[in-house]
């Protein structure tokens, strides 16, 4: 029984990934502890009410399971830059295994195995080295403060033409969009052929770089943009984007 629970888990995981998710994906067949074990490295859904993000003036469209650090970091030894990873591309997949079985796949009496099935898949990619976001090749970086723009979106656009912000590798970082909404954003601006990285909502949280809890959601720059020279782009600098080296007002 538990040899056919696998293969249908795993067919509707391949269903709903990329070519490049399927091929760095491998299903921790043994190891992995009972599915029940992750709910105490998932914090509690945020209400709707609380889906907010102050600093971006916008309400999340995207339910987002944020992660508890400290207890992934106690039992994995994580660092500050995996557990953001992992956070992120998590939620990734969830999105689209999502979309591929319908919006409430995720809200049956198998919600804990699923989630358990995606957790250790993408903990093995993250414990591998293998981030979805990556810039090895790039010194420098413009980084765009996305969520100046949701209301002027071809003010945003017409950014994109700027040569001090082409100088470095684009990245758009939204404390409200998801990966896929970004994603969206560029396709429907007609960007997307710039090869735009994007740093989602999905990859702040209430932990500091150090691992404490805070009280407001943020994201060090500095930790995932290692050894970057770091230009970030914005008409008001936010004050839980840490790591910033260069601020350019817009």
């Amino acid at each position: 029984m538990k040899i056919w629970l696998f293969f249908i888990y795993t067919i509707l995981f391949v269903s709903c990934s990329t070519p490049e998710e399927i091929n760095s994906t491998r299903v921790p067949i043994n190891s992995s502890p009972a599915a029940s074990e992750i709910q105490k490295y998932l914090l509690a859904e945020l209400p709707y009410w609380a889906n907010f993000s102050s600093h971006g003036m916008c309400r999340k469209n995207v339910s987002i399971r944020y992660m508890n650090f400290k207890n992934l970091s106690r039992s994995f030894n994580l660092s500050y830059e995996q557990l953001v990873h992992l956070q992120s591309m998590f939620n990734k997949k969830v999105s689209a295994y999502r979309t591929s079985l319908g919006a409430d796949a995720l809200s049956s009496t198998n919600t804990t195995q699923d989630e358990s099935f995606i957790f250790y898949n993408v903990y093995e990619q993250v414990m591998a080295g293998s981030f979805d976001f990556r810039l090895n090749r790039f010194p420098k970086v413009s980084v765009i403060w996305v969520d100046d723009f949701l209301g002027r979106k071809q003010e945003l656009k017409k950014l994109m033409k700027r040569d001090d912000i082409l100088s470095g590798y684009p990245v758009f970082l939204s404390q409200c969009l998801s990966y896929y909404e970004l994603e969206k954003l560029t396709q429907n601006l007609k960007i997307d052929n710039l090869g735009i990285k994007f740093i989602p909502a999905e990859m702040f949280s209430h932990y500091s770089s150090k691992i404490k809890e805070a009280y407001d959601f943020s994201l060090d720059l500095s930790k995932i943009l290692k050894d970057k020279t770091i230009m970030f782009y914005a008409t008001k600098e936010p004050k839980n984007i840490l790591g910033i080296q260069v601020y350019k007002e817009l």
